[in-house]
């Protein structure tokens, strides 16, 4: 399949919205006219030349400077290209096509997010793509999750002690991808356990997460029933700290919103109405970190 098919093919399958795709596949028509893109899209997977994560952000501001394209776009269409051999990537590596293809979901989520923050198409995480692209990141069910070193120590959870660098699975939360309750977690939990046990042959049972999620407050300011605390009650929150910058994170509730006046934010869901109450009293806001031991046979977290 030439390029620019399999890239209309991803666009369908996962179906983009009209706009964003045309204006997706006319990039690509200006990309693949510059003489370093396809090459740097082949060297990607050749062994020993894949660049590192840096120089790929270089490499690529170059060309998108050169060809006219927004950098946002220049990058979307880059990796989205270089998951196009992917698939054998994975068959090297024993794991299953399946999880590819479930991995791809991802790229629609952060368009939408770039749409909403920035109204343009293209993804603005750099470098989220990268791992996803080196195997080092995988979408699990209704999470995405990564193997990190743990960066605090002395944690005490379960009977044990974690050290700071051991090896945990890391939790990460797709802005969309459907429902985010307690069952959706577990069964993600349970499968991300089970995949870096069967494929990558780590039997690992200690989570870990970063995220604007685990901020304590969030059970002063949303509702009990909310997901949010029901996540938050996944962890032993173990560290957590207001952000320097009063606005860190906003993005993610309020979108292209986010750097408003208090006062005029949306409140169109109870969410962005918690959030934008707490912050016009004069509330600040922050993130937490927190961990748990996943029990495979009972299919439960370990939270003490």
């Amino acid at each position: 399949m030439l390029m620019r098919s399999y890239l209309s093919y991803i666009f369908v399958r996962y179906n983009y919205p009209t706009a964003p795709m045309a204006a997706l596949l006319n990039a690509y028509d200006i990309l693949e006219k510059n003489a370093e893109f396809l090459p740097f899209v082949d060297k990607f997977h050749t062994k020993g030349e894949v660049p590192a994560r840096n120089d790929v952000e270089t490499v690529l501001d170059k060309i998108s400077a050169d060809s006219g394209v927004h950098p946002y776009t220049a990058k979307f269409v880059y990796y989205l290209c270089v998951t196009k051999r992917l698939p054998e990537r994975y068959k090297e590596a024993g794991i299953p096509e399946e999880y590819f293809w479930e991995m791809l979901e991802d790229f629609r989520y952060k368009l939408m997010e770039c749409l909403d923050v920035y109204g343009i198409a293209g993804f603005f995480a750099n470098p989220w793509f990268y791992k996803f692209c080196t195997l080092e990141q995988f979408k699990l069910g209704r999470l995405e999750f990564e193997l990190t070193a743990c960066p605090y120590d002395n944690i005490a959870i379960g009977g044990r002690i974690v050290k700071a660098g051991t090896e945990t699975i890391n939790v990460h939360i797709p802005s969309d991808g459907g429902k985010f309750d307690r069952e959706a977690r577990f069964a993600s939990y349970k499968k991300a356990y089970e995949f870096f046990r069967d494929y990558l042959g780590k039997d690992i049972d200690i989570f870990r997460c970063g995220s604007w999620l685990l901020y304590p407050p969030n059970r002063e300011i949303l509702p009990k029933h909310s997901n949010i605390v029901s996540f938050m009650d996944d962890f032993k929150i173990y560290q957590s700290a207001d952000y320097k910058d009063p606005q860190h994170d906003l993005w993610r509730i309020f979108g292209a919103d986010a750097t408003k006046p208090y006062s005029e934010l949306p409140r169109d869901n109870s969410l962005r109405r918690a959030y934008a109450d707490w912050l016009a009293s004069g509330h600040n806001v922050g993130g937490g970190d927190g961990i748990f031991i996943w029990d495979n046979e009972k299919n439960d977290v370990i939270t003490e």
